[in-house]
């Protein structure tokens, strides 16, 4: 498909639609260097971010955990740049490179809309028929839910997924919880997860009356059975990194984050929550990026920088840069390290 597809949704979620380290800064205008996503609204009150890999593309990456080595960088960047590998010696495969998601808020009062963004599978033959998708799974208490969406291939892979993802999902609920403002009563998360073959892009818009949702899609390698419940919490873990930067976008002047400091939170978020979901006889590999370059935009520069302090942080609280669930000592330390940081955020 070679444009955007554009859905507007009133509240249920669904249809079409790493963690790696950093997520781009925003662009309140067209990205140097890159095809500009599109704009919905001129008085957009917070722009697109872009991830911080160093893909060409104009989204922003949530995060980079999750390449086979470099980890997963997004469109153009992302946060953690933690790999996880699961047991022997097999590493899970990740996002390729140039995937790319992003939120931004537009207009305002009444009428403030959250818009995700995604594009993935860059490089793939575009997808021909519309993204069909159906709930796989979904968790709900109070004001928070979280739903996992897939297509007819992917949801087969699911299916048949051993051990189940259950532990990812229940997780992600309690990042979300613990993330969202008391200002902002509602949050979800729809993440659709697709066939890595096909190039998709999505643009979801939500109303201000269905509380702050993020809708994004995440391609899901083909990898092992026992391996795809590492595919989904990477999955996850990328919503989580975009819901941070939601709820900072939707922050009051007086206490709103510094751009810096967003990029912190959220590739912190994408990383602890990785750290939070390791299973015993996984291993995590905390690989942080090269330095953002004397040239780079400085939105993705921000991005990654964010990205690699806090993956020098865990490895630092861990005391290795590969890290085994089973490794208690070294899993305190991780634990410690992100409340702590959390709470300074």
């Amino acid at each position: 498909m070679g444009d955007w597809e554009v859905i507007e949704l009133d509240g249920h979620g669904g249809g079409d639609v790493e963690f790696p380290g950093a997520t781009l800064g925003a662009c309140s205008q067209d990205c140097p260097g890159r095809r500009s996503a599109p704009r919905a609204d001129e008085h957009s009150t917070t722009p697109f971010k872009l991830p911080l890999a160093s893909g060409t593309h104009p989204l922003r990456s949530i995060g980079l955990w999750y390449r086979p080595l470099p980890c997963l960088l997004r469109f153009a960047l992302s946060v953690s740049l933690l790999c996880t590998v699961v047991a022997p010696v097999r590493a899970a495969q990740a996002v390729v490179a140039g995937d790319a998601w992003g939120v931004r808020v537009i207009g305002e009062g009444a009428g403030r809309k959250l818009e995700s963004l995604s594009e993935v599978n860059t490089g793939k033959p575009a997808r021909v028929q519309p993204l069909q998708a159906r709930v796989v799974a979904e968790r709900g208490r109070g004001g928070i839910s979280v739903a996992l969406l897939a297509d007819a291939a992917t949801a087969a892979q699911l299916q048949a997924a051993a051990p189940r993802f259950d532990p990812e999902l229940d997780k992600a609920m309690e990042w979300l919880q613990r993330l969202r403002p008391k200002t902002q009563p509602r949050a979800r998360i729809v993440l659709t997860l697709v066939d890595p073959s096909r190039h998709t892009r999505a643009r979801r818009i939500h109303g201000n009356d269905e509380g702050t949702v993020v809708d994004l899609v995440v391609p899901l390698p083909v990898v092992e059975v026992d391996a795809r419940p590492v595919e989904v919490g990477k999955a996850l873990a990328i919503a989580l990194h975009e819901a941070s930067h939601a709820f900072a976008a939707q922050a009051t002047p007086g206490q709103a984050l510094s751009r810096r400091d967003d990029e912190y939170r959220a590739s912190l978020v994408e990383a602890c929550y990785r750290v939070d979901t390791l299973r015993m006889g996984d291993t995590l590999r905390l690989a942080p990026r090269p330095a953002a370059g004397a040239g780079e935009y400085f939105v993705t520069a921000q991005s990654r920088d964010a990205a690699r302090d806090v993956v020098a942080e865990l490895v630092r609280a861990a005391g290795s840069d590969h890290v085994r669930g089973d490794d208690n000592v070294a899993m305190l330390g991780l634990d410690l390290a992100c409340a702590v940081r959390l709470a300074q955020r």
